[in-house]
Order: C-alpha cells, then sequence, then structure tokens
C-alpha cells in the first residue's frame, strides 16, 4: 500500500518568516557593530565598509594622541590614577606615552603620505584616460537617451504645431529664463504663432553685439592715449559684461555705477590729448552709451512682447481645456472657498453660545434680587389698598424724597419693560426669568397708578410705611437695573448675529454640497483633459530634452551640462535617478569633491603633526625634571600641554571634517561604480582604511573605552556573587517549605507569594538608606561597592524559593527516607541527595538570577557612583548621550557584554540535561 506523503510547505514558510523576525533584531546588531560609518539606520543592512575597530577599542582601548597628552598632563600632576604612584611608576609611564606619541605621529605621517600617494595615482589616470573613458561612456549613455526618447514621442501621436503643445507651453515657458536655450528654442517651435518675439529677439541680439562692437572700438583708441585715469577707465569698460549679456540688461546699474565715472574720466581727457583725438573720442563714447541705451530699451520691449505671448499661450490652454474644465475650476474654488468658511462660521457660532451662557449665568444672578422685592410688593398691596379707601387728610403737597420714589419707580419699570422686551426678541430661553421679570414690573404698574393717591395720603402712618418700603424696594432694583439692560442688548446683539451666522452656515452648508456635486460630475471631465495636457507637457519637455541632446558629448563640460539639463527629464524614462543613470560622470565629480577634501586635509594635518612634533619636543626636554620636583612637593603648571591641546583643538576639526566628508564619499565610490572605475577598487579601500585610520589615531576617546573591561568584570563578579547567594539561600529555605511541617508554614508561602509581586525598584529608598548606615561599620557592604550591590540583589529570594520547592515535591521521600534509616542526617540527605537530584531547577535558578543581575540597571546607578565601580547595565548607558548614540560601540558593548552570559548557559546547561536524566526510583 502507498503511503502519502504529507506536504509541510506552508508550516515551513511560517516557521521560515517567524525566525526571519526573531533574528532580525539580532543580525542588525551584528551588522551594525562592524560598520565603518555606524550609520545604523540605513537602508543598507549590510556595509562594504567594515572593521572590528569598535571591538577593539573597547576590549584593548588604544590611546589616541589627544588621550595620551590628557594622561601624561594628569601623571605630572599626579591626578586621578597616578595620585598614589611612585615617581619611578609615573616617570616609567610618562616615558611610555612619549613613545606611543612619537608612534602615533610617525604613522600619521605615513597615513597622510599614503592618501596623497593613493590619491594622487588615480586623479592621474583621470585627468587623462578616465575623463575619455567618462566622456565615452557618457556618449554610448546619449545615444541610448535619444533612441529612447525618441521612440517615447512616436508614441505619444502629438505635434509641435498643435493646439495641445501651445497650451502645454502655457505651463512649461515661463519656467525658462529670457533668451535661454529652452525659450529660444520653444519660440522657434512656435513659428509664426510667436512672429513679434522673433523680430524683437533678433533686434536685441544686433544691439547687444553692438555694444560690444562699439565698446572695443573705444577701447582700441584708448589704448594708444595715455592719461592719469587709463587704468580706471579701463577696468570700468571691461566690466561692461557685468551688466548686459545675452539673456539680461542692467542699464540703470550700469549708468548709476559706471557711466559717470567713464563720462567724467573721458571729459578729464581734454586737458591730456589734442581737441581732434578727445573729439574722436567722445564721439565713440557717446556711441557706446547711446548703444547701451538703446539695448536697454530693446530688452524692455522684449520683456513686454515675452509676457504678451505667454498671456496668448494662457489663453490657448484654457481654450484647449474647454468650458468643463472652466466650470470644474471655478466649482472647485466654490468648494474650497465654502469649506473654509464653513469652520470660521461654527467658531463664530460656538463663541456666540459660548457668550449665551455666560449672559445666563448673569440674569440668573438677578433672580435673587427680583423674586423678593416683587413678593415684598405684593405683601404690601394689602395695607395699601386699606389706606386708598380713606379720604386724604390734607392738601399738603408731598416730601420730595416720596415724589423721587415715585419717579425712581416709573424709571425703573420703563428700564425693565425694555429689558423684558430685549429678551423677548432674543428669544431667551429661560422664561422663568422673564416671568419674574413681568411680575415685578406688574407690582410696579400697580404702584405706579396709584402713584397720586398715595402722595396725596402722605401723612398717613401706613402710608409713610409703604414709602419707605418701596424706597428700599426700588433702590435694590435700581442696583440690578443695569446689569440687567446690559446683558439683555448683549444677548439681543449676540441673539441677533447668531442668526445671521445660523442662515449664513446653512447657505455655505448648501453652496458646498452643490459645488461638491458639481465637482463630482465635472471631474472625470476634467481630469480627462488635464490628462491630456500633461501628455502634450511630458512630449513639449521630452522635446526640448531630444533637441539638447542632439549636441554630441566631447568635454566634461559638455557631459556636465547634459546632465544638468537632460538628465532629470530623460532618466526617468529608464526608471532611474540622474545620478545613477550618469553615474560615469557623478562619479568622477564625487571622486574630485573627495580628492579636494583629502588634500585639504592632508595639509592641514602635516601642520598639526609639525607644531605638535615641536611642542613634544620641548615638552620631553623638561618633562622628567617637572615630574620629580612635584614629587618633591613643588606645584606648577605646564604651559606646553595647554600649547598642545590649543593646537589639536585649531586643527583637528577641520582636518577631521575634511577626512570624514571624503571617507564618505570613497565610500559612496565603491558602493556605486561605473564602467571604469572597478580599476580603482583596491586604491579606494586603501585609502578609506587610512582615512579611517586617521580618525582612529587623533579623535579623542571618551573614557568609556577604558573603563568598559573594568564595568564587565564587575558585573561578572557581582552576577556570580549573587547567583550563587540566591541559590544556597533559596535552596535552603525552599527544603523546610518542602519536607518539614511546622506552624505557620502555609501563611510562608502566602508571604513570600506577595513579597515577590513588588519590584525592587519601590524599595530603593529604604535600600539606599541601609548602605549608607552599612557603610559606616561595614565599609565593603556600604554606598558604591560591589559588595554591597551584592547585598541589595540577594534580597530577592521569593520567587525562586517557590520555583525550588516546586521541584522538591517532586523528588521522592522515600530517597530519603532510606539514607536516614542508613544513619545519615537531615542536612546530608539535603546536600548528598536532594541537591545533586534538584541541579536542573537550581540551574535554571541560577542562570535567570545571573542574566537578570547581569542587565540590571536602575539600582545599580542609584547605588553605584564611582565609573570605576560601575557594572557593564551603567556603562552601557554611556553610549548614548542627550543628543545622539554612538551605535558602533554600543552594538559592539552589547555583543560583548552577551558573551560571558552565553558561555554561563552553556557551563550549566550539561547540569540541566545531566539532571533531568538521573535519579529515577527503580521498581
Amino acid at each position: 500500500m502507498a503511503i502519502e506523503r504529507k506536504r509541510y510547505w506552508l508550516r515551513h514558510l511560517i516557521l521560515i518568516l517567524v525566525l526571519a523576525v526573531v533574528l532580525f533584531p539580532m543580525l542588525w546588531l551584528i551588522t551594525t557593530s562592524i560598520r565603518r560609518d555606524q550609520a545604523a539606520f540605513s537602508t543598507k543592512l549590510f556595509s562594504s565598509r567594515v572593521t572590528l575597530q569598535h571591538y577593539r577599542n573597547l576590549i584593548i582601548p588604544e590611546r589616541s594622541v589627544p588621550r595620551l597628552v590628557l594622561d601624561m598632563q594628569s601623571a605630572v600632576y599626579r591626578t586621578g590614577e597616578f595620585r598614589d604612584k611612585s615617581e619611578e611608576s609615573i616617570v616609567k609611564s610618562v616615558n611610555a606615552f612619549l613613545e606611543k606619541l612619537d608612534s602615533l605621529l610617525s604613522e600619521s605621517r605615513k597615513i597622510a603620505d599614503t592618501v596623497s600617494t593613493r590619491f594622487e595615482g588615480v586623479w592621474n589616470y583621470m585627468k587623462d584616460d578616465g575623463k575619455q573613458a567618462m566622456i565615452e561612456e557618457m556618449e554610448r549613455i546619449r545615444s541610448l537617451d535619444v533612441q529612447r526618447v525618441s521612440d517615447r514621442m512616436n508614441q505619444m501621436a502629438v505635434t509641435p504645431q498643435s493646439e495641445g503643445y501651445r497650451a502645454a507651453l502655457a505651463k512649461i515657458f515661463p519656467t525658462h529664463a529670457l533668451l535661454s536655450d529652452g525659450h529660444l528654442f520653444y519660440v522657434e517651435r512656435l513659428g509664426p504663432y510667436a512672429s513679434d518675439m522673433h523680430e524683437h529677439i533678433e533686434a536685441y541680439q544686433n544691439t547687444y553685439e553692438t555694444v560690444f562692437q562699439e565698446k572695443d572700438v573705444l577701447v582700441g583708441i584708448l589704448k594708444d592715449v595715455d592719461f592719469p585715469q587709463k587704468d580706471e577707465t579701463m577696468e570700468l569698460l571691461a566690466s561692461t559684461g557685468e551688466y548686459i549679456s545675452a539673456i539680461s540688461v542692467d542699464y540703470s546699474g550700469w549708468s548709476r555705477r559706471e557711466q559717470r565715472r567713464v563720462d567724467r574720466n573721458i571729459s578729464a581727457l581734454a586737458d591730456h590729448i589734442d581737441a581732434e583725438l578727445f573729439d574722436s573720442v567722445h564721439e565713440k563714447w557717446r556711441a557706446f552709451s547711446q548703444s547701451f541705451e538703446m539695448a536697454s530699451a530693446v530688452w524692455t520691449k522684449l520683456q513686454q512682447a515675452n509676457k504678451q505671448l505667454i498671456d496668448r499661450l494662457e489663453q490657448n490652454r484654457i481654450r484647449f481645456l474647454g468650458e468643463a474644465q472652466k466650470e470644474y475650476a471655478e466649482a472647485l474654488e466654490s468648494y474650497e472657498q465654502s469649506r473654509a468658511k464653513i469652520p470660521q462660521l461654527e467658531s463664530k457660532i460656538e463663541t456666540a453660545r459660548t457668550a449665551i451662557r455666560e449672559l445666563h449665568l448673569v440674569l440668573d444672578m438677578i433672580s435673587p434680587v427680583v423674586v423678593p422685592e416683587t413678593e415684598k410688593l405684593r405683601a404690601l398691596q394689602t395695607s395699601v389698598n386699606r389706606v386708598l379707601q380713606k379720604a386724604p387728610s390734607s392738601a399738603v403737597s408731598a416730601p420730595p424724597d416720596f415724589v423721587s420714589v415715585v419717579q425712581d419707580m416709573s424709571r425703573s419699570n420703563e428700564n425693565l419693560k425694555t429689558a423684558i422686551s430685549l429678551l423677548k426678541d432674543a428669544e431667551f430661553e429661560d422664561a422663568r426669568v422673564i416671568q419674574q421679570l413681568e411680575a415685578l414690573s406688574a407690582q410696579m404698574v400697580w404702584y405706579e397708578s396709584r402713584s397720586e393717591e398715595l402722595l396725596e395720603r402722605h401723612n398717613d402712618p401706613d402710608i409713610r410705611r409703604a414709602f419707605e418700603i418701596l424706597r428700599v424696594a426700588v433702590t435694590g432694583i435700581k442696583r440690578v437695573m443695569s446689569g440687567l439692560l446690559d446683558a439683555s442688548e448683549q444677548l439681543a446683539s449676540i441673539n441677533e448675529t447668531l442668526n445671521e451666522n445660523m442662515t449664513t452656515l446653512e447657505k455655505e452648508t448648501e453652496k458646498l454640497r452643490e459645488a461638491e456635486a458639481l465637482v463630482n460630475a465635472l471631474e472625470p471631465s476634467a481630469r480627462e483633459r488635464e490628462a491630456d495636457i500633461d501628455r502634450h507637457v511630458e512630449y513639449a519637455r521630452l522635446d526640448l530634452a531630444l533637441h539638447r541632446a542632439s549636441q554630441e558629448i566631447g568635454s566634461r563640460e559638455t557631459a556636465q551640462w547634459y546632465l544638468d539639463k537632460v538628465g532629470p527629464v530623460v532618466a526617468p524614462l529608464f526608471n532611474e535617478r540622474p545620478s545613477r543613470r550618469y553615474r560615469a560622470l557623478t562619479w568622477l565629480n564625487d571622486f574630485e569633491r573627495a580628492y579636494s577634501d583629502a588634500a585639504e586635509g592632508t595639509k592641514v594635518l602635516h601642520e598639526m603633526i609639525r607644531e605638535i612634533s615641536i611642542l613634544k619636543e620641548e615638552l620631553e626636554a623638561k618633562i622628567f625634571d617637572y615630574i620629580h620636583l612635584r614629587t618633591m612637593g613643588a606645584s606648577f603648571t605646564l604651559e606646553d600641554f595647554e600649547d598642545i591641546i590649543r593646537v589639536y583643538n585649531r586643527t583637528f576639526p577641520t582636518f577631521n571634517a575634511r577626512y570624514q566628508r571624503s571617507s564618505r564619499l570613497i565610500s559612496e565610490l565603491l558602493e556605486r561604480p561605473t564602467v571604469y572605475s572597478s580599476q580603482f577598487n583596491s586604491d579606494l579601500r586603501t585609502m578609506d582604511s587610512a582615512l579611517f585610520r586617521a580618525n582612529q589615531v587623533w579623535a579623542q576617546k571618551e573614557m568609556t573605552y577604558f573603563f568598559f573591561m573594568r564595568w564587565l568584570f564587575n558585573s561578572i563578579i557581582v552576577a556570580l556573587s549573587v547567583a550563587l547567594v540566591m541559590v544556597s539561600a533559596s535552596a535552603l529555605a525552599a527544603y523546610p517549605f518542602s519536607r518539614m511541617r511546622f506552624f505557620g508554614r502555609r501563611q510562608g508561602l502566602l508571604v513570600l507569594l506577595l513579597i515577590q509581586m513588588f519590584p525592587a525598584v519601590m524599595f530603593m529608598i529604604a535600600l539606599y538608606a541601609l548602605l549608607q548606615f552599612l557603610g559606616r561599620y561595614i565599609p565593603s557592604l556600604g554606598l558604591d561597592t560591589l559588595g554591597g550591590l551584592v547585598l541589595v540583589y540577594s534580597g530577592g529570594i521569593a520567587f525562586n524559593i517557590w520555583l525550588i520547592k516546586g521541584y522538591f515535591d517532586t523528588i521522592p521521600d522515600t530517597l530519603e527516607e532510606a539514607a536516614l534509616i542508613d544513619g545519615a542526617t537531615r542536612f546530608q540527605t539535603f546536600y548528598k541527595i536532594v541537591l545533586p537530584l534538584a541541579r536542573p531547577i537550581l540551574a535554571v535558578v541560577a542562570i535567570l538570577t545571573f542574566m537578570a543581575t547581569f542587565n540590571e540597571f536602575v539600582l545599580a546607578k542609584i547605588m553605584l557612583q564611582n565609573i570605576d565601580k560601575w557594572t557593564y547595565a551603567v556603562g552601557l548607558w554611556q553610549f548614548s548621550d542627550r543628543f545622539e548614540t554612538a551605535w558602533g560601540p554600543f552594538t559592539a558593548a552589547a555583543l560583548v557584554g552577551a558573551v560571558p552570559m552565553l558561555i554561563f548557559f552553556l557551563v550549566l546547561q550539561d547540569y540541566i540535561v545531566g539532571g533531568l536524566t538521573k535519579g529515577a526510583v527503580k521498581g
């Protein structure tokens, strides 16, 4: 029976994709660590410019020139690591520094010579044979370009005489400078359509030539005449080309700066030459000035004619697009205008509504005054009605203050009625407030209608009391009436504006919908016409490119002109960028820039080497005497160190910048070669290596490199110590929980479970204070000590106790019982039976503890201050500063730091596997 063979291609594909995603970060880490350019975010994952220098700087750091100078200065002044060293040790170190400095200076000379020699060798070839090879390659590419452009133009079925071609020129023609080669080409293509431009162009060219002819005649006459201002006059006449050329005229600038001075000098000739010669010179000068002025006038007419031609082309474009395009453009403009207005109107409406809400609050604050006064006036009516039924007591006029109360009440009521009317007109939403105001007004009307009767009975005690109550009420009403009127007027005004904006918004929204519908209806036709005119625009651009490409490339200048003028138009036809398609030329341009930067950098480097060598010899002659004096207690400052550093700071930035730019260009030359460049690859790589080495010799290396191995060693010590403590303590603590039964066992396990839920960072202040206290009595366990850090890390054993306790539970009790019967103690059964069988979990705990401790950052950063006490994780943080990260050293340090963890895992993996296969119970 045949067995069906299953295919797992989908499963394999998924596994491959997952593996690629998982391994990509590691691949990025490795490639970045060996990149010479440190371009961590480059689109190219792999680079041809690789180096192991980052690893060398970390593992075996080399002192650069500035670092040697600083270390020598530290040694002479007995600071830093040299503080407690003997004189013999310092002398030995300084001798080593001086020898290393000599070595680096000598190496720098060789580097500079190598760079110069290699560049000169390549440049000598490129000046002749290489340039000819470039020209031949560019000519070959030009032939291909001409063929591709011709084929493309034939496919487009467009002619220069068509209306669409002229419509396309409405876009292209204004972008070309007046009388440039593109401008003249399109004028020629337009033929009779631009007949007036032909006439003006010919007129200007004639007057332009006349200007220089007249100038040459004048210069020829003045050349044989001696006069004091001759040199100045000849120089002024020679500057004519700065003010008039084949494509521009600046007659006003010439007349303002040059003409007056030349005219003054010509007039002064009368005192130095005979009259006949002076008349001849003056006549030629006048002819030259008039020809210049005529050229300016013709140029102005030419500009006007050019503007008129552009206007005619634009009208032609509008006709070509048709009415549908015009309607589409108008509808689109209307749509955009409405779309821009609607947010403004919505903002205004929201502002008005906010103001109305604020006025509502103001009006609500009036109610506490209006309601009590209304109730007060209503309650007073009963007593007033009773008095009004009596006959008047006398005919004496009422007191003025009573009359004033009546008048104030009347005015307040008028204002109140006005406010009520404004609120109703404003469609005030809170009817309760209007009802309160109307109730108050009704009460005031009642008293107004009876004011004469009240005044006639003013002698009545009840009426007097009533007037006192009315005075207080009117006073309270007057106090809020001003705010009431203002709020009512503002509310009416804002409400009117709100209604207007709402109406406008509705109209604009409707207009927007109509414009959008019209735009959607006209868009297909408009797009089609735009696509048609874009096709004509492309044809017109290709037409000019073909005209320009018809000229053979026979020199470097014509090749560059071709790249600038034709490349941007033709290269897209080949789906390439101009810099890629015409690499034959751009390679030479890049090499010239690299050569120029390297030559300038080498010049500065030689100067720096020479000056530092002189200063070094002067320093070497006296440095050992000063070391002895410093040992004897003398205090001094050696200016030689400052002089060397001053020379370095002045010259290094220039030389390094030049070399770095040259190195980047060489990288481009290697990664993007051309047909004739492969023979130079060896020279280019040698130059690139020399430039990179020069940076390593002279760049200021941070102390990070010199402490990295110490940080790594500190982390290994701390991680191993913590792993040992953790495994020992956790195993000893887990055994009683697994094998013994005692009071609080279950609660203890729960407490351990609770403790492990809180991260150690939460207790960092308490831990800091603890180490500070312990440091007073046990210095090796205080702050800024590895012992103290081990103590802090050793506190997190709760999780490990749970792990080990669970594994202990799986080991049969019968093994220990048998050992106990044979006379073993409980402790002997623990370390001779249980621990060997528990090696897998102990190895797991050790690995997890080692890795967690090795990579921990926060607590180590808090507890350790001195740079030589830092751990690997804290030191790794130093490779990233506020502005940038040194990705090359950073990734190299990360990979080097992974080695101890990898070794620790490989050492313990046998215990994991072995422990799983041993200790089985027979039977």
